[in-house]
């Protein structure tokens, strides 16, 4: 492992862009990342976009990369206990059936549970409803030290009234908190 240049640590080695384990061509954090200009429905839903190794290959990244995940997170607990304020959360934004659970499975295993806080956003309870427009996310939001997940998140609370046509001028959007 190596250090970059925020402090944090980086994959390097067995497990670095390029190298003999990884099928990574490109650097994820910019291939996957999401632009102004991405267009959803020109999407290639079977495209995995920077790796061109099998699925072999990603079974044994994964298993290459799983220690290195497990002293991360050991870190970032360890450091909480210390004062640190660092948390991790990942959002999984998708339609029913879209594979947010399978994310959940598959990215969540790999580290510990008893530091994994997921949290699944339903349709809002009548105690959600009485406060707040983030309030429920606020609450949601991991402690420090822990890895926080979120099955769909607060966005789709005002995107989908309005992609809907329910929400206009006249419409009460719910307060801030």
């Amino acid at each position: 492992m190596g250090k970059n240049r925020t402090g944090a640590t980086a994959l390097t080695g067995h497990c670095a862009v390029g190298s003999g384990t990884s099928r990574w061509v490109a650097d994820p954090r910019e291939t996957l990342k999401a632009t102004s200009s991405l267009n959803l429905a020109s999407l290639d839903r079977a495209a995995t976009p920077g790796w061109v190794g099998s699925e072999a290959d990603a079974r044994a990244y994964v298993a290459a990369v799983t220690p290195l995940l497990a002293t991360l997170q050991e870190r970032l607990f360890a450091a909480a206990k210390e004062g640190s304020s660092k948390r991790v959360l990942v959002v999984a934004q998708g339609l029913d059936t879209a594979g947010k659970g399978g994310i959940a499975r598959h990215v969540m295993g790999l580290v510990d549970p008893q530091g994994v806080r997921l949290t699944a956003f339903k349709t809002p309870t009548e105690e959600e409803r009485r406060h707040g427009f983030l309030w429920r996310i606020r609450k949601a939001v991991p402690t420090p030290g822990l890895i926080g997940f979120f099955d769909r998140s607060h966005y789709e609370d005002i995107l989908v009234p309005g992609a809907n046509g329910h929400l206009d001028q006249q419409s009460e959007v719910p307060p801030g908190p």
